[in-house]
């Protein structure tokens, strides 16, 4: 997703927040209205796989984290067959 999708997601609640802010008039317009944006599901995975980490290559956190590598996630059709049999 673009790093900007909370933006759009939420604009309506950003422009009320900041629209008395000085600098606002300048970047108002930038601020995008919400669409479809394409997304793919990568796979999935129990909680208990999760890994409670600190960092990530190239990334600090400044607490901890909950991540799956997304190689590791279940993602073949037996997969999906039985995460859709669980919901």
């Amino acid at each position: 997703m673009p790093d900007d999708h909370l933006l759009r997601l939420t604009s309506a609640q950003i422009i009320e927040a900041v629209k008395n802010q000085p600098h606002f008039p300048s970047y108002k317009d930038s601020i995008e209205p919400f669409r479809n944006m394409f997304c793919e599901i990568a796979g999935w995975c129990k909680i208990s796989e999760l890994e409670k980490v600190t960092s990530i290559p190239g990334q600090e956190f400044d607490g901890n984290r909950f991540v799956k590598k997304t190689g590791q996630l279940h993602r073949g059709m037996k997969d999906w067959e039985v995460l859709l049999s669980r919901l």
